[in-house]
């Protein structure tokens, strides 16, 4: 979130981050569980948000990388609507939703970045939702 910031700029953006354990490979961060208060933000590794079908189907809406922001569409309705899972140990940070716009109003640079990777997540979750879902594994 912060690639466009100088060091003083970093250094307050640094003071909102929590930086959290890693996940480990196959766990789902705590996005989903959460009453939307935070933004988070992927620094190493790899998450896969999908929504499920009928309880039977998973249909993949996006894969987020280092540097993408998770679950930004939970802004609006304040809950994650998608299953999330860690594809390999990753490092995710979390930013208060609400210093994290304080700062924006402050940061001109920060504010850009933030709407052209929201930009950037509209625009890569229509190819995904566009493709057939995968028939998931039954449980016994």
């Amino acid at each position: 979130m912060a690639v466009s910031l100088d060091t003083r700029e970093i250094t307050k953006f640094n003071k909102i981050v929590d930086h959290s354990k890693p996940l480990p490979k196959g766990s789902m961060p705590s996005i989903q569980a959460e009453n939307f208060q935070f933004v988070h933000a992927i620094k190493t590794g790899s998450v896969k948000a999908y929504s499920t079908i009928c309880r039977v189907k998973e249909q993949i809406t996006v894969f987020y990388f280092p540097g993408d922001l998770l679950g930004l569409y939970a802004i609006d309705t304040h809950s994650c609507p998608d299953s999330m899972q860690v594809l390999e140990t990753s490092n995710v940070w979390r930013v208060s939703f609400e210093q994290l716009g304080k700062l924006c109003a402050e940061l001109a640079k920060l504010r850009r970045q933030i709407l052209e990777t929201m930009s950037k997540e509209i625009c890569n979750k229509q190819p995904m939702l566009q493709l057939p879902a995968k028939e998931m594994p039954m449980s016994e």
